[in-house]
């Protein structure tokens, strides 16, 4: 039936949009979290670590991709760009999604699940180590954040 395949695309879309809109908002508040440390002196470790941490947190949160132009990286803020433009193309149309959709939508997952693992060791390393260099210079240790699983249903 076209219109239960159209909405179970649609779902799984938007499960992918919630996800990537999850991973954004961590590495949004992580950002946030170090703008204070990079204040810190610049020779200063912990100021160091946070300079390289709040990098590759700005680059797995990304930028916004101009709607002509094809995404060059699988930050959270492309992925969302890619997201929004197929649910808007499955959502659109009066007839069951097409192969090429389909297809979109698992490569578009298959970026997700990279980005939420770039997030993931982001946190379980880099955020890790710089902890550890709070807590030698008796300063409070960050909270966690919760994880962030990958989606399993790409291929289907």
């Amino acid at each position: 039936n076209e219109l239960q395949s159209s909405l179970e695309l649609q779902l799984k879309i938007s499960a992918l949009l919630g996800k990537n809109f999850d991973g954004y908002q961590q590495a949004k508040e992580l950002r946030a979290r170090l703008a204070d440390l990079t204040k810190r002196p610049k020779e200063d470790p912990i100021a160091v670590a946070a300079s390289t941490l709040d990098a590759k947190a700005a680059a797995l949160a990304g930028e916004p991709t101009p709607i002509l132009e094809t995404p060059k990286t699988t930050s959270f803020m492309a992925l969302n760009d890619a997201l929004t433009a197929l649910m808007a193309l499955v959502d659109g149309a009066d007839f069951a999604p097409s192969e090429e959709s389909f297809a979109a939508y698992r490569r578009i997952c298959k970026g997700e699940n990279e980005a939420l693992a770039g997030w993931q060791e982001l946190k379980n390393k880099d955020v890790a180590t710089l902890n550890k260099l709070l807590e030698k210079g008796n300063l409070a240790a960050w909270p966690e954040f919760s994880n962030l699983t990958a989606e399993t249903g790409c291929g289907n």
